[in-house]
């Protein structure tokens, strides 16, 4: 099985620099140009897919939505692809964050843990993320392309969960607004064989993942 790991377009939270997890906003226009490009580009290459699965935040789902439409597929949503879930810091502007949480902000500028106050936990962010892959995998045959549309985070624990690495923050793969990651289960074990592509979106700007690596998306 292949699986085509897409992040959503820039949010609104996204262009406003705001602690995202579980903060449910639509898609700037930027994000709407750059999910159009990515619809097109899988479109003209031809991709051939199985099933295509997002996350219902709307910035997933608008981006699911608009690659739908090109592809010619329906859209099935699961809450396993959601963003993880940063509690109260959810639509926290992340300039505010040292202002409001002050503990959690001495933690970022750091290298150790980093605890976020209701947060959903990694330990259950891993079981959530691994239990639809499991899904997934016992689902299509090993020639089959799946598409998922979902959230940097949703998609670099995935990731790990394929290759056993263990969770931690920040994430390790750090995935751009639109862009395109390909996750292989081959026979001789799975195989990242492309990672945060955005050739699709030369010529725009946009978001692009936090110099530190420290800021949730």
């Amino acid at each position: 099985m292949k699986l085509l790991l897409i992040r959503h377009g820039q949010s609104m939270g996204n262009a406003e620099h705001r602690m995202q997890g579980h903060y449910d906003t639509s898609l700037s226009e930027l994000g709407r140009a750059q999910a159009s490009l990515l619809a097109e580009r899988l479109r003209r290459e031809g991709w051939q897919l199985a099933a295509l699965v997002a996350s219902p935040l709307r910035r997933a789902a608008e981006t699911a939505g608009i690659v739908a439409a090109a592809l010619e597929l329906p859209v099935t949503w699961d809450e396993r692809l959601l963003e993880y879930d940063i509690g109260r810091l959810s639509g926290v502007v992340w300039t505010d964050v040292e202002r409001l949480f002050p503990e959690v902000w001495q933690q970022l500028q750091g290298s150790g843990p980093v605890g976020f106050p209701g947060e959903e936990g990694l330990d259950v962010f891993q079981r959530r993320v691994s239990s639809l892959m499991d899904d997934l995998r016992g689902r299509y045959q090993d020639d089959e392309v799946v598409g998922l549309i979902s959230h940097g985070g949703t998609l670099s624990m995935l990731i790990c969960c394929a290759l056993n690495l263990p969770p931690r923050r920040p994430q390790p793969f750090r995935l751009s607004n639109s862009s395109l990651s390909i996750l292989e289960f081959q026979r001789r074990g799975p195989a990242v064989t492309l990672l945060n592509d955005t050739h699709h979106l030369d010529g725009l700007t946009g978001d692009r993942p936090s110099p530190v690596g420290r800021e949730p998306r």
